[in-house]
């Protein structure tokens, strides 16, 4: 007999996630590109909303578990497909609360949300990080908000929008806001809404990836390719001891990994395989031919492809980690 009364049925752990089905809710990630030119130099904003909204339990079993979560996941994905960028973080709620480098829950999301959130003020401390750059500047919001609390016009901060070409990100967890809306289309961003947790995280890897570029204008921006120094010490930069330490090419400052940004002069430093990454993006990676009347011309293994430029031959390990992690022929 079944059981026709859900009070006589098993009891089912709502926030207790099955691994095969998220594989399946998951779709695959593939990259498509066009003929537009992208921004490849960025600095994204990350702005959290730390308001009382934070504390809903509309994904489960809170916003704030969802988003200290899956933020992480979405830095190293940045961090691999923007090596020359400059990611960062700050806290809002009806005034500026913190402003950091680095996600570290510990700190940004160390205490209980309270209050109500302030649109306006998220937008007016997010220009102030972000006018005066050399980078493209682009604020991604995250709130659970559905409503704002403002004591002003939005008229002199859309327009200091306008001026400073800062591109406005919204993901509206709990739902669409007009508001939210209008400033996103007035700024050329995007405005999202995700269904669900594994929603939130395909919609954070649009945002890693490089978008477009709307401007006409070319920008120089201060590179610099550090050494690596033979020699153990602490970082400038997270002031932690290492065995091996880069040196920056214009203050001589120690820092631990590239690419970053050097804590004293502000030099970006990078690699040259960081400036491969990066043009990946501008000059995409053509599909090797399937060809396996050779040899690996880096392993020597038997061959499963063929690049169509200097005709190197690559079995099928090389082949994935040429297509997915380097993004370039080793050979050309």
């Amino acid at each position: 007999m079944e059981n026709k009364f859900s009070w006589t049925q098993e009891y089912r752990r709502s926030w207790e996630v099955d691994s095969k089905k998220d594989q399946e809710l998951l779709p695959a990630q593939t990259k498509t590109f066009n003929a537009n030119r992208k921004c490849i130099i960025r600095h994204l904003l990350v702005a959290i909303d730390t308001s009382s909204s934070i504390e809903k339990s509309d994904y489960v079993p809170t916003i704030r578990n969802i988003v200290s979560t899956t933020l992480p996941r979405f830095i190293e994905l940045f961090k691999q497909s923007n090596p020359l960028s400059i990611l960062s973080f700050m806290t809002c709620k009806s005034v500026f609360e913190k402003y950091s480098k680095e996600f570290d829950p510990n700190h940004l999301l160390n205490s209980i949300g309270s209050g109500d959130f302030s649109f306006l003020n998220c937008l007016k401390s997010g220009i102030e990080f972000l006018k005066d750059n050399t980078y493209t500047a682009e604020l991604l919001v995250i709130t659970a908000s559905i409503k704002t609390k403002d004591s002003g016009s939005y008229d002199q901060v859309l327009s200091e929008i306008k001026k400073n070409n800062i591109k406005i990100n919204i993901i509206s967890v709990c739902g669409e806001v007009t508001l939210f809306k209008k400033v996103c289309s007035i700024s050329n961003g995007l405005f999202c809404v995700p269904m669900n947790s594994y929603d939130l995280e395909n919609i954070l890897v649009r945002f890693a990836e490089p978008l477009e570029s709307l401007e006409s204008t070319n920008v120089l921006v201060k590179l610099g390719f550090p050494k690596l120094a033979q020699k153990s010490g602490i970082c400038t930069c997270h002031l932690k001891f290492h065995s091996g330490l880069y040196e920056c090419p214009v203050c001589h400052t120690d820092i631990c990994s590239l690419p970053s940004q050097c804590p004293i002069c502000e030099t970006q430093l990078v690699s040259p395989l960081n400036i491969s990454k990066s043009y990946y993006y501008l000059y995409p990676l053509k599909p090797f031919e399937l060809n396996s009347c050779g040899s690996c011309s880096k392993c020597g293994l038997p061959s499963k492809t063929q690049c169509q430029n200097c005709n190197s031959y690559y079995c099928e390990k090389c082949d994935y980690f040429v297509q997915n992690s380097l993004n370039f022929c080793v050979f050309c």
